[in-house]
């Protein structure tokens, strides 16, 4: 898709203007859109059937549905529109699978998101689908534990795909607050908030709900993002039940380093590649510290530039040339041989070895690009 880039100084204020707003909405969407047919694609047809049924899980409560705890348990998905294809899904499931529900009922819940490595080169067999069920804030305790007992199911019936799922139940309102600092499991419950918000801004998938209000936000803009927000909402440019508000990431605290390198540390036993890439990801940003541009603002700048192409929006690609960028400021070539292997290794498509499929995938093809520019010779790369 080729897309002009936005003159972004004028979209707010006496200069706002709605069509731009939804050529933004649209170009977000059809990067989500290539990112969850790579996820889909690296997926069994019967894991395929969880992802094409997730939805509709949390949409209804049907008794012969996976999931299923009773009748009252917060469901509704704001702005989801079961279609025939839906149904169907439904019925393959469940034969006696209807779509019923009280039409005056609230919207429970806002929101599904898929988090991390999945739709990214990195995307492997054994990668893990971290799934963000954002939730109407202001539910009962009672009401939150049915939805958690709900998660569970589903993620036992996940299991029995040899589909290994978790969810994280999400309060936009609470996390913007900063009362709430799991966007995923990889925060240990640490105050990691800012950082795993801008790694939550780079790879999650949009499933259905609201979308966030961040991608109408200029990076430009990102340091007043509360005033920007507001103009958005109280003049109507944007509807306020059609985006989730998690806040901005134009300043990320000092403390949130130490805390964010340590944790790594502590992952590099079960994850040695890919905590050493985002322990030199950490480390480019401290050496700019405090005018930090994080990943996630790189990434919305390429998007509004008119970048769509999700070879170069990938999340991990993104990592990698951060580093590669600033070891080579730095003249230190055997780290960035260092962060070359781990981001090869991680990957996994060993290319000593032929293809296992006739046709080539698209993983094994842009590591080939990539090693091809890191100048990997064949005896090398054996």
């Amino acid at each position: 898709m080729n897309l002009a880039p936005l003159n972004t100084h004028e979209i707010i204020g006496d200069g706002l203007d709605r069509q731009n707003i939804a050529v933004l909405n649209k170009r977000f969407l059809a990067v989500n859109e290539d990112r969850l047919e790579r996820m889909r694609g690296a997926l069994p047809d019967r894991q395929q059937l969880f992802m094409d049924v997730l939805p509709l899980l949390f949409h209804t409560n049907h008794p012969m549905m996976p999931g299923f705890v009773s009748r009252k348990t917060p469901a509704r998905i704001s702005h989801y529109k079961p279609s025939k294809r839906d149904t169907i899904v439904g019925k393959m499931i469940a034969k006696s699978f209807t779509i019923s529900y009280d039409p005056s009922a609230e919207d429970d819940i806002y929101g599904i998101y898929i988090m991390g490595s999945v739709g990214t080169v990195a995307q492997s067999e054994s990668s893990d689908l971290d799934i963000g069920i954002c939730y109407r804030p202001g539910l009962d305790k009672k009401l939150l534990a049915e939805l958690q007992s709900k998660c569970d199911k589903i993620m036992g019936w996940a299991n029995q795909m040899k589909l290994d799922a978790h969810f994280f139940l999400m309060d936009h309102e609470a996390f913007k607050a900063q009362k709430f600092s799991a966007l995923n499991k990889e925060s240990s419950g640490s105050a990691q908030q800012l950082l795993l918000l801008d790694e939550f801004y780079r790879t999650a998938i949009f499933i259905a709900g609201r979308t966030p209000i961040w991608w109408y936000v200029p990076t430009h803009s990102e340091h007043t993002f509360r005033e920007y927000t507001n103009t958005l909402l109280h003049k109507r440019f944007i509807p306020s039940d059609s985006v989730l508000d998690f806040g901005g990431v134009g300043e990320i605290p000092a403390g949130e380093f130490l805390g964010a390198g340590v944790w790594q540390l502590y992952k590099a036993i079960e994850s040695p590649y890919k905590s050493v890439l985002k322990l030199l990801l950490l480390e480019a940003y401290v050496a700019d510290y405090p005018n930090i541009e994080p990943l996630s603002l790189t990434y919305k700048s390429m998007i509004y530039e008119g970048e769509t192409d999700i070879d170069t929006l990938d999340s991990y690609v993104m990592i990698y040339q951060r580093i590669e960028h600033y070891l080579l400021a730095k003249e230190q070539s055997k780290r960035l041989e260092l962060a070359r292997r781990c981001f090869y290794f991680k990957v996994n498509k060993p290319l000593s070895r032929p293809p296992s499929r006739r046709a080539k995938s698209w993983q094994r093809l842009l590591l080939e690009k990539l090693t091809h520019h890191w100048g990997w010779n064949r005896e090398h790369i054996q």
